[in-house]
């Protein structure tokens, strides 16, 4: 299944670093999927929703991947956020 990056912004928050929608092939385009500054890396997250139970805030995912197909998206998520932030420092140094 062919995955395509639509667009991925850089997000001013001290965890979520991005946020992106992509396309896969035969299924549709996905938005929300997130950029997270883990302690030791970074990670995505699917799209998701905050509800409260027994007065606590959660988080619950809106849609679930296949393991595969989501480490796949993550890869491919995580390559184009290293080289936009890559793009950014040698600009930024220039």
């Amino acid at each position: 299944m062919q995955i395509k990056i639509l667009k991925l912004d850089k997000i001013d928050h001290p965890r979520i670093k991005a946020l992106a929608i992509i396309k896969l092939e035969y299924v549709g385009n996905i938005a929300g999927i997130k950029v997270i500054q883990g302690d030791n890396n970074l990670y995505c997250v699917p799209p998701n929703q905050s509800y409260k139970e027994d007065g606590l805030r959660k988080w619950m995912n809106i849609i679930t991947f296949e393991q595969t197909l989501w480490r796949k998206i993550q890869e491919k998520i995580l390559k184009r956020y290293g080289e936009m932030i890559d793009d950014k420092e040698v600009k930024q140094t220039n």
